[in-house]
């Protein structure tokens, strides 16, 4: 959660917008549901990772880090 909490403290103070910060909100509670339900919610787990542009995900990946996520979940390759 402490990871969670710098990341919305990067975006708050950054360029980007509200529907960014919605996004990464949406993406970890999504990635804890994954875990713990499985296909159907990494499905929208993997929508709403796709909707990220290349700033937003490398933000993302930075502060949650490259272990938070499941590569499954990926379709666009961008690691």
């Amino acid at each position: 959660m402490e990871k969670i909490e710098k990341l919305l403290e990067s975006i708050k103070k950054s360029q980007f917008d509200d529907v960014f910060l919605e996004k990464v909100l949406r993406i970890e509670r999504f990635t804890r549901l994954a875990k713990a339900e499985g296909t159907m919610t990494a499905c929208i787990l993997g929508t709403l990772i796709d909707s990220l542009t290349k700033d937003e995900l490398k933000i993302v990946k930075q502060y949650l880090g490259g272990n938070f996520w499941n590569p499954g979940f990926w379709s666009r390759g961008v690691y």
